[in-house]
């Protein structure tokens, strides 16, 4: 009769406390004032000079008859996930040629990486004489203990250290430091209790300091009740990188403060990229208060958000989304300098910035909301090499508008354009208006094209209607600023106190189909222009009259 003694050597768990507890005493976490991330403090820990084998040393006792064995034999064993039936782990490991003295022998295992993660494990030995013959199997298998100190490694055990490292892993090759998984909750979760510590911090020297991937749903979701959700830095590329197939490859929420903040010295401080065939947004942002900024960006060279999109269709570089009563903005930008802008939108060949306007109703919404608080300031600019600065569009059933311009102060414009050489303002329609006032429309006075005054005069020296556009404010009461002289009957010299004689100038007989009356037309000031109105060709005759200043 065949009968082992088995002890496991757990060399496996002291060589791996060896590694927890080695490296200089250097803390990774952001260092500077309150509240304030900065760069962080990248010092790194010492890597392991190679990677630890899953291998590890089994001793026992054999004997034969009741009786210490002598000689060589050959073993084989097996390891389980059960003391009976169950399933075989890893490979089966044979030995042969054992050298057994006095009942003792010592081999060294290997059942492949990632077998020991935690879960119970069960060791089955057979042993036959060497040489040949048939195996005995040896009953019961053998339940695998770990030693105290490995005990800190499976799951839900605890590291717990005051200073330094407590824990670093390095992977020399192309896989994973750390790897976290869950099913239900967090794969890796870090807390900071201090606010300039960093309950995850993540360092590269040329790559991604974290990268996040998801296929269905958010690479990195960030929550924060009174500072920052996600913070990221970087030197040369980005601060933070999210991708994602389906939803949002960084989404950011904060009660309070940014839900995403980003800043770079020489980079994006924060870079959005959707690759979904439709529907899929770079950076989408959200604020939950009247003053909360969904995205929020900060560049001290470079772009302070900055939103690309390959999508083949119905894709957003960036998106932003307000769900306050009032005064929430999607995406809200400032400037501080007369150069800058708060929201700038660039296209080769399309459209710089596209706005869409709509509410669960219907109803009403604005695709672009510009507003102005200086006298030289615009609420919305938009600039395009080839396609459209500003393009507005709007599909609601009424009351919708494309572009909608505000002002607060008489000489402030809600909807400015200038151009060099091109349309300052063009406006298309298939069906409906191509550009439709409701209210009174101004020009300057040096520019042709839309009327700058109109008069009616009749019954004397009496302006019956008016329109003065030159004023401070839109006239339409009469006079309108506006004076007349009756020089004879027939004959009447306006005064419009600005500057006619260099603009276009057209007189309608109000009777001409009555009568034959044919006006003439001249201007004895700058500012007045003196209209006769004659019958038969050289005769005056009082007839009412339409003047038109353009």
């Amino acid at each position: 009769m065949i009968t082992v003694k088995r002890a496991v050597i757990p060399i496996l768990g002291i060589v791996l406390l060896m590694l927890l507890t080695a490296g200089p005493a250097a803390e990774a976490q952001p260092s500077g004032q309150a509240g304030t991330p900065e760069k962080p403090n990248t010092t790194v820990p010492d890597a392991p000079q190679s990677p630890l084998s899953a291998a590890f040393t089994y001793q026992g006792q054999l004997k034969l008859n009741n009786s210490p064995a002598n000689g060589l034999y050959d073993l084989q064993f097996s390891l389980f996930d059960a003391e009976t039936g169950g399933n075989t782990v890893g490979s089966n490991q044979s030995v042969p040629g054992v050298n057994v003295t006095d009942g003792l022998f010592t081999v060294s295992l290997d059942f492949g990486p990632g077998i020991f993660q935690g879960q119970e494990r069960w060791l089955q030995l057979a042993v036959r004489p060497s040489g040949g013959g048939s195996y005995t199997t040896l009953s019961p298998r053998q339940r695998l203990t770990a030693a105290p100190y490995a005990m800190s490694l499976v799951p839900g055990s605890v590291v717990t250290g005051t200073s330094g490292i407590v824990f670093s892993a390095s992977n020399e090759g192309t896989g994973y430091g750390i790897r976290g998984f869950s099913a239900g909750g967090y794969g890796v979760a870090g807390r900071a209790d201090c606010q300039t510590c960093a309950g995850v911090l993540g360092y590269s020297i040329d790559g991604y300091a974290m990268q996040a991937f998801s296929e269905n749903r958010y690479g990195v979701v960030a929550g924060s009740t009174n500072s920052t959700g996600v913070f990221g830095y970087s030197t040369n590329l980005f601060g933070v990188y999210g991708q994602s197939e389906a939803e949002e490859g960084v989404y950011g929420r904060s009660i309070n403060q940014s839900g995403v903040h980003g800043v770079s010295d020489n980079g994006s401080g924060v870079s959005g990229q959707s690759n979904a065939a439709s529907g899929g947004n770079g950076v989408y942002g959200r604020a939950d208060c009247e003053t909360c900024t969904g995205v929020s960006g900060s560049s001290s060279n470079g772009t302070g958000v900055a939103g690309s999109s390959t999508a083949p269709s119905i894709g957003v570089g960036v998106y932003g989304q307000s769900q306050s009563a009032e005064n929430g903005w999607g995406v809200f930008g400032a400037a501080h300098c007369p150069t800058c802008r708060g929201v700038y939108g660039f296209n080769l060949e399309g459209t710089g910035v596209v706005g869409f306007g709509g509410t669960i109703s219907g109803t009403t919404g604005t695709g672009v909301f510009g507003s102005a608080n200086c006298a030289n300031c615009t609420g919305v600019s938009g600039g395009s090499q080839n396609g459209r600065g500003v393009f507005g569009r709007s599909d609601a059933s009424a009351g919708g508008a494309g572009v909608v311009g505000w002002s607060n102060c008489e000489t402030c414009e809600g909807v400015a354009g200038v151009s060099s050489d091109g349309s300052a303002v063009y406006g298309f329609s298939s069906n409906g208006y191509a550009m439709e006032a409701n209210g009174a429309a101004k020009q300057s006075r040096g520019s042709g094209g839309w009327v700058k005054a109109t008069v009616r005069i009749g019954g004397g020296p009496n302006i019956t209607r008016c329109y003065n556009s030159q004023g401070t404010a839109p006239n339409d009461t009469p006079p309108c600023g506006f004076s007349v002289v009756q020089n004879a009957p027939g004959d009447y010299t306006i005064d419009f106190n600005f500057t006619v004689n260099d603009r276009f100038v057209s007189v309608t007989p109000e009777f001409a189909a009555v009568q034959a009356v044919i006006p003439t037309v001249s201007f004895p000031l700058p500012d007045q222009v003196r209209v006769r109105t004659f019958s038969g060709g050289t005769t005056l005759i009082d007839s009412a009259f339409f003047l038109v200043v353009y």
